[in-house]
This record gives structure tokens, C-alpha cells and sequence, in this order.
């Protein structure tokens, strides 16, 4: 009985030896998965772009381009960014700094009396850089015969000599009326071309005609 004691605390001392020696010793914690390293990214500073949309390509290839237009009812507007289409050239629109009357009688009464009194109405719009053009397109419906009076006021305000004007017009029928001689007139030293019309109701649909009409001028 004695041996077989002796025998199993023996036993049970190898067991004890046997199982500390598995267990992972304090010193040596098992390593945690390395979180991803991260580089921090400095955002640029902002830029301030300009955007030359003709710079190259399109009919106005290497020429700088500018659409100039007035538009009362949205007629010329449409017939404005159909022509920048073709371009690939810079939208401006003329807005006069008194608005004109939305109702159709009391806009031609004051249209009429500007005309008369060989008005120069101001203007709220105004190009910063326009000795960068070379070619402006100058667009407006025909009133009484020409442009707008509002549109003297932006031929005056500017130096068009050695440019070339491209005037474009919506009407009621009259066509182009005697505006490009004006524009003649206002801009002796400028390339003045013949100019294109459309009729005002035929303006959502002219997108052909002035496609050809572009063509035709060789920019």
C-alpha cells in the first residue's frame, strides 16, 4: 500500500512539472494585430481657376471668344447658347441696371422714348476683361428697327478696334433691321460682320441654322 502511495504522489508530481510548463509566461503577452499605419493628407490649398471654355478646338479654334446678349423674353438667350455650343466660346449676358417692364406695350412705349431721346440706359453687367476677345458676338432683339438703346451704351464702353463683333438678333420679322450699321457706326475701327437673325418663335429650333451659319464665317 505504502509503494502504491508513493507511486501516485509521484505521478501527480510529473503532472504538475508537465502543465506549467504550457502556460504562457506574464513576460511574454500574446502580441495584439498591428492597427494600419495612416499617412495624413495636407488637403492643397484652394485655387482660384479661370476657364477659357474656346481656348482651342470647335469653329473658334486658338481665338478667344465671347457671347455679349441681351434677352428680354429668353429669345436671343437660347440663340446666345447655341451659338457658345458651336464655339465652345464665354457666355456674358447685358443686363440693364433699371429692368424693363415685363408687360409687352409699356417695354416697347420706353424702348420707343430711350430711342428718341438717343438714350444711353446703365448697365448692372459689365466685362472685366475684354481686351482679352477677339471675337464678340453681340446679340439682342430688334426694337424699333435696331438694338436695344442699352446696347449703344455697351458698344460705347468698350474699345473694339481690331476686333471682330458678330452681331446676332430675334425679331418679330423686321430682321437686323439697321443695327449692324449702327454697330458700323459705334465701331468704325472693329471687323463688323453681316450678322444672323432668327425669328423670335423659331429660336428653340434654329440650333441647325446657326450651326451652318457659324460654319460659314471661318473664326
Amino acid at each position: 500500500m505504502k509503494n502504491v502511495l508513493l507511486l501516485t504522489l509521484a505521478v501527480l508530481a510529473l503532472a504538475a512539472v508537465f502543465t506549467a510548463g504550457c502556460v504562457s509566461s506574464p513576460s511574454e503577452p500574446v502580441p495584439e494585430t498591428a492597427a494600419p499605419t495612416q499617412t495624413a493628407v495636407t488637403p492643397a490649398a484652394e485655387q482660384t481657376v479661370t476657364v477659357v471654355p474656346n481656348a482651342t478646338g470647335g469653329n473658334g479654334a486658338d481665338r478667344k471668344i465671347l457671347i455679349a446678349y441681351f434677352s428680354r423674353t429668353g429669345n436671343t438667350e437660347t440663340v446666345a447658347h447655341m451659338i457658345a455650343e458651336e464655339t465652345r466660346g464665354t457666355l456674358f449676358e447685358i443686363v440693364p441696371e433699371t429692368p424693363y417692364p415685363e408687360e409687352y406695350s409699356a417695354c416697347t412705349t420706353i424702348a420707343q422714348q430711350e430711342q428718341n431721346d438717343n438714350a444711353r440706359p446703365a448697365l448692372a453687367t459689365h466685362v472685366e476683361n475684354m481686351d482679352e476677345y477677339e471675337v464678340i458676338f453681340v446679340g439682342y432683339p430688334i426694337w424699333w428697327g435696331t438694338m436695344p438703346m442699352m446696347l449703344f451704351t455697351f458698344l460705347e464702353e468698350y474699345d473694339f478696334d481690331g476686333k471682330t463683333i458678330v452681331p446676332f438678333c430675334t425679331s418679330g420679322g423686321t430682321g437686323l433691321g439697321r443695327s449692324v450699321s449702327d454697330i458700323r457706326t459705334l465701331c468704325p475701327n472693329a471687323i463688323v460682320a453681316d450678322g444672323f437673325t432668327v425669328g423670335g418663335s423659331s429660336a428653340a429650333t434654329a440650333q441647325d441654322r446657326v450651326a451652318d451659319w457659324i460654319a460659314g464665317l471661318d473664326l
